[in-house]
């Protein structure tokens, strides 16, 4: 069987807390953009953020034509509302578990780049004994989950893939939300399967990975959680955390109970995350009464 969060799961058992290796994505963003201060200057953050998005694409437009040692077989172009990014696809591959060269014959392509289909054997390999039981779930078969692709552009504004596991029936919503949220140049920092983790939420949600299928319990009552079904997914969440009865998850997160904070990849009420989300029949977290879980978004 394929191993488990090897990789991953070795970082944080060493004790490296992923939030001391995030560093702050505005900044950094501004820093790309050659910003020292965006209220300095009387930019919001999401015109600091698009500034910084052009910055990374003319930066790195400039080293596929200028770095002699760039490898620039297999460049592509990559549409972005009225203008296009460029890409090396090896590097926009980089973290992706499985870089599929023919798509199975039940594959659903929304746009190009943003895709779903049934579970491969490799696949259901690779989960089994992870995200998904090793003597197989009654709610929730292998038959009923769906392997996604989508773009997403990191906090520094650059180009990946990303890869998530969820339930079949909510497949075509996410394609079509995260190529909006692309469009619309949200960043999502990471995007990789939760068995690279081990299947384990907290460190995934330390290293601020945005994930789906997790079959697993509920943090606050100990039920099935709908991640156990596939109908959820968490974003950015260590800049969006759980909030329940004085507890904040994941470790890390505090600052960012602070809903006020003007920075891109706070998910708010009146952004276009949540927009998205809700136009799909989503409800989000964010709106609940005893608890908060600015991350989460469910489709039971």
């Amino acid at each position: 069987m394929a191993s488990c969060g090897s990789s991953q799961e070795a970082d944080f058992a060493s004790g490296e807390n992923a939030a001391d290796k995030i560093s702050g994505a505005t900044g950094d963003a501004l820093a790309a953009a050659g910003l020292a201060s965006a209220e300095a200057i009387g930019l919001t953050a999401e015109e600091a953020w698009n500034a910084a998005v052009e910055n990374a694409a003319a930066a790195s437009d400039e080293a596929s034509d200028y770095n002699p040692d760039r490898d620039l077989s297999d460049r592509i172009e990559i549409p972005l509302g009225d203008s296009m990014m460029y890409a090396n696809k090896s590097e926009m591959n980089q973290f992706c578990k499985f870089n599929e060269e023919e798509l199975p014959a039940d594959t659903y392509v929304y746009q190009d780049y943003f895709f779903y289909h049934s579970l491969t054997d490799e696949m259901r390999e690779y989960i089994t004994g992870c995200s998904y039981p090793a003597e197989g779930a009654r709610e929730i078969s292998l038959d009923g989950l769906a392997y996604v692709s989508v773009l997403h552009m990191d906090f520094d504004g650059y180009v990946h893939r990303g890869e998530l596991i969820c339930n079949k029936a909510i497949a075509k919503d996410l394609v079509e939300i995260f190529y909006e949220l692309f469009q619309n140049r949200y960043p999502i920092q990471r995007m990789i399967l939760i068995d690279e983790y081990g299947g384990n939420d907290e460190y995934s949600m330390e290293d601020n990975n945005t994930t789906c299928f997790n079959y697993r319990m509920t943090v606050d009552t100990g039920s099935l959680s709908q991640h156990a079904l596939g109908r959820a997914v968490d974003l950015n969440p260590l800049y969006n955390p759980y909030m329940y009865k004085g507890s904040v998850e994941p470790v890390g997160s505090e600052p960012y109970t602070d809903r006020t904070l003007n920075e891109p990849y706070l998910i708010k009420d009146d952004g276009i995350v949540v927009k998205l989300f809700k136009e799909h029949g989503f409800e989000w977290g964010g709106d609940w009464k005893t608890m908060k879980d600015y991350q989460h978004f469910q489709k039971k």
